[in-house]
């Protein structure tokens, strides 16, 4: 399901199952027009979910298994007096999500606006990204932190303090 696909830009030989969600949510004119770029090569499996409000930009190469989450929006919830569903009343200012080439999502991450993904960044299955997360590590839990990184002095992954 494509939303607003005019603020969708999908590379050359990407792979996107059937039941994956990408949305771009109304631009409101003001600000630049919002992106969802998905870089070549990349793949996403059936009931990945990308919503992006300001800007989302997954890399080259990239893989997201199945029931993946990327969102860039974040809900307004602070203010009670608002008379409207939260699910609709989206935070001010600036929200990104950066995914970077080659990286992989396991089944069922869930990546939170604001984040940066690094290349080659493998992201364990059913974590949580609320922060940003180097190059060259593995990354897994809720929330996400790092557990190995590539040493390139060692060619080897060792295991992060």
């Amino acid at each position: 399901m494509l939303r607003n696909s005019r603020d969708i830009f999908i590379g050359v030989n990407c792979g996107i199952r059937d039941g994956a969600r990408l949305e771009v949510l109304d631009w409101d004119g003001q600000g630049e027009r919002p992106r969802l770029e998905i870089g070549d090569g990349s793949s996403m499996e059936q009931g990945a979910h990308i919503v992006c409000r300001q800007r989302v930009i997954i890399g080259r190469n990239v893989a997201l298994a199945a029931n993946c989450s990327v969102v860039d929006a974040d809900h307004h919830y602070q203010d009670v007096e608002v008379d409207q569903s939260v699910g609709t009343h989206f935070q001010e200012g600036p929200s990104f999500v950066e995914i970077g080439d080659r990286a992989f999502l396991g089944v069922g991450v869930v990546v939170l606006p604001n984040v940066r993904i690094g290349t080659h960044c493998v992201v364990g299955a059913n974590s949580v990204v609320t922060k940003s997360l180097p190059d060259y590590s593995v990354c897994a839990g809720a929330p996400a932190k790092v557990v190995r990184r590539y040493d390139s002095a060692k060619k080897e992954w060792v295991r992060s303090n």
